[in-house]
């Protein structure tokens, strides 16, 4: 064998003229992630490849150190924060002036995407503004029916409805 875990631990140790690409990769429930180093020989006085992995609650760090002998290779990096599942949406309207009604959308978590449905026909017209994690649409007077919000991102989706009347 060319390299072993260490008693279980976050480290791996190369023998002594391993060459190649390591790869390190780190998987949860949320994603996984791989970083890949090339290795190339050291020196008598260094033949080793320390990789460290640490988790914390919603972020993942690599620290990968590298040493060639007397010269060392550090590297880190932070991975995005893994996402958050969005939250059940939250409809709210209001009639405009000329008998329109704008119906907005509204989600907790990360990376929101939104969906609508007017008794089950897809609607397309939409304002999405992932900064306030909302979705706008406007319907124009004389359309009742069953509308649908639903919002989803990589980890799970919401659904809301509501019956609509047409503005007075």
């Amino acid at each position: 064998m060319e390299a072993f875990l260490s008693d279980m631990t976050d480290t791996v140790i190369l023998k002594k003229g391993v060459v190649g690409t390591l790869a390190c990769t780190v998987k949860n429930h949320i994603s996984n992630v791989t970083i890949t180093q090339e290795i190339s020989l050291c020196r008598p006085t260094g033949p080793w490849v320390n990789v460290f992995v640490y988790f914390q609650l919603a972020e993942v760090f690599f620290l990968l150190t590298v040493c060639l002998g007397s010269y060392c290779f550090y590297k880190k990096k932070t991975c995005p924060q893994a996402q958050a599942p969005v939250s059940y949406p939250q409809l709210s309207s209001e009639c405009l002036s000329d008998g329109e009604m704008r119906v907005s959308c509204s989600s907790e978590g990360d990376a929101p995407q939104y969906s609508w449905t007017l008794d089950r026909q897809m609607l397309r017209d939409t304002e999405d503004c992932p900064c306030y994690k909302r979705s706008t649409i406007t319907l124009r007077n004389g359309l009742p029916g069953d509308l649908t919000c639903t919002v989803r991102n990589d980890i799970c989706s919401a659904t809301t409805s509501k019956t609509i009347s047409p503005c007075p």
